[in-house]
């Protein structure tokens, strides 16, 4: 059941524990990632989100390039977007994240000072929800950031052991009766 996990001393090891996803969150020292793509002046977004999850379970990952971005997504729980208006760029990167179907993050935006129409074009590109800059100091925010890393942990160790069922099924139709 579990003989792609290699003993190493005595930590569980899974190859690289940054990139893939294998095995229990719980079982092992692996820990979900919360991603945030680029980044704002004074790395305000992420002290927010630290601020929010300090004394969770999981990890955050400042990222540079989409490439990065992509070699953690399987391990993600949320993927944190800064975004300028509806015509920034960063706007097409969940529609390319949501065709992987082991995404199950959260994507959330957080823009400037953008109308609510602008917000509603934000949304419709494919994130989960839009946060103005203004409000990620608040209580309510570090709340919702609490919310949404629970309920995406959940997500992920479902979708993990499914994998692993999806493993041990496929060993167990290829073995001899």
């Amino acid at each position: 059941y579990r003989s792609f996990v290699k003993k190493n001393g005595n930590k569980m090891s899974l190859g690289n524990p940054e990139i893939k996803r294998t095995g229990y969150l719980k079982d092992t020292h692996l820990k979900p990632y919360i991603l945030v793509y680029g980044e704002d002046k004074d790395n305000e977004i992420t002290k927010a989100i630290w601020a929010s999850v300090s004394g969770k379970d999981v990890n955050i990952k400042q990222t540079e390039s989409y490439s990065e971005l992509e070699s953690y997504i399987e391990m993600s729980v949320l993927i944190v977007l800064p975004v300028l208006n509806e015509m920034d760029t960063v706007c097409d990167i969940p529609s390319k994240l949501w065709s992987n179907p082991k995404v199950v993050s959260d994507i959330i935006a957080i823009s400037g000072d953008v109308d609510l129409n602008s917000r509603m074009k934000i949304l419709a590109k494919g994130f989960d929800i839009v946060y103005s800059s203004k409000v990620i100091h608040r209580k309510d925010f570090k709340n919702s950031i609490r919310n949404r890393v629970k309920k995406c942990t959940i997500r992920l160790q479902s979708q993990i052991q499914a994998d692993e069922y999806a493993q041990l099924r496929a060993a167990l139709s290829a073995s001899p009766a």
